[in-house]
Order: C-alpha cells, then sequence, then structure tokens
C-alpha cells in the first residue's frame, strides 16, 4: 500500500499500527523515501534515534544483545519488544518469590501497578489487573523521515 500509494502520486497522511512500524523490513520493502511520512506511535524508546545514544538503558540493551544474541542485528527494533518483555517477566518471577505456582504467577502478572522497564518511553508505565491485560496504555506519536522515526507531541492515553 505504502509503495503503490507513492507511485500513484497520492500523498494522504497514512499511519501504521505501532508493531508494524518496528519492522525495518516493512518500510524497506516499501522504499524509504515512499514510507517518508507515514505516522504511528510508540512506548518504547528507538534505539537508532541518536538522542538515545547516551541513554544507559540502550547501551545495556546493546551490551545484552552482543553478550547473549551476537548473530542479530540489535540495530533491528523488532528486538526491543522481546527485552522488554523479558525485563517485565524477571519482574513478575521476582514478585512470585519462592511460590511459582501457575496461580501465584497469574496473580502477580495481573496486579503490576506503575511498573517501569528498560527501553520504555519516560512516563510510560505499566499497569494491569484481573480484568486489564493491557501492558502499555500511554504512547507517543511519532513520523518516519526516511531514516527513523521521530517523535513528536506529549505522551497520550491509548484509551
Amino acid at each position: 500500500m505504502i509503495r503503490r500509494t507513492a507511485e500513484m502520486g497520492w500523498k494522504p497522511d497514512l499511519f501504521i499500527v505501532p508493531t508494524s512500524a518496528t519492522y525495518t523490513n516493512l518500510l524497506q520493502s516499501a522504499g524509504f523515501d515512499n514510507a517518508t511520512g507515514l505516522v504511528s506511535a510508540a512506548f518504547q524508546k528507538n534505539i537508532n534515534d541518536p538522542q538515545w545514544s547516551d541513554d544507559v538503558e540502550v547501551k545495556d540493551y546493546y551490551a545484552f544483545m552482543k553478550q547473549y544474541a551476537p548473530s542479530i542485528d540489535p540495530h533491528d527494533t523488532a528486538h526491543i519488544n522481546g527485552y522488554i518483555g523479558a525485563n517485565l517477566l524477571v519482574h513478575v518471577l521476582r514478585k512470585c518469590g519462592d511460590d511459582l505456582s501457575r496461580d501465584n504467577v497469574l496473580r502477580q502478572a495481573t496486579s503490576l501497578n506503575d511498573v517501569t522497564l528498560p527501553l520504555l518511553l519516560p512516563g510510560v508505565k505499566v499497569s494491569t489487573g484481573p480484568d486489564d491485560y493491557h501492558l502499555f496504555e500511554q504512547m507517543r506519536l511519532q513520523r518516519f523521515d526516511g531514516k527513523n522515526w521521530v517523535g513528536f507531541g506529549e505522551l497520550i492515553g491509548a484509551r
């Protein structure tokens, strides 16, 4: 759709879901020039954005990838979600203490309150409840500039 819209010379505002925005190959196949101007949303830091180059969490992520996944391109933003998810799992398991029963793991995972995790944008926190499994309820809009996603505006609630 992105490539075809550009080939037609049509310039509408295009929005893509955040999960698609993390996949460089999606934008690459459409052509970075054609994808320029796309709008999406993010809850995590863009590890390739120069504004985060000195960020401790981003440095820790790169060190982790170098040590535990040296054959994987650490700049591929698709891996960020796995890293965040692994850190969330560690948090939940620590809350479980010595009781790693299914019931306790579920209870701990569904009672998170304003948990901060590495690589989340400042202000984004994870909260869950027994009937609320939505991990990320704040996001920031971002626009693709032909090379990177550039955030704009303030955090917005996802609900």
